[in-house]
């Protein structure tokens, strides 16, 4: 059982990093809308 929550719990660290990241960079960018849709951009293709 252990085998299957381990790529659980890198899942969920992985995106409470990104989501700290996006935090971190709204607070100090004065354009978080660019680095938004810089994402997307990067997602679609």
């Amino acid at each position: 059982m252990s085998g299957i929550f381990l790529p659980i719990k890198l899942f969920f660290l992985g995106v409470l990093t990104l989501f700290f990241v996006m935090i971190n960079d709204n607070l100090t960018s004065s354009q978080p809308t660019d680095y938004i849709c810089d994402l997307q951009e990067t997602d679609n293709k």
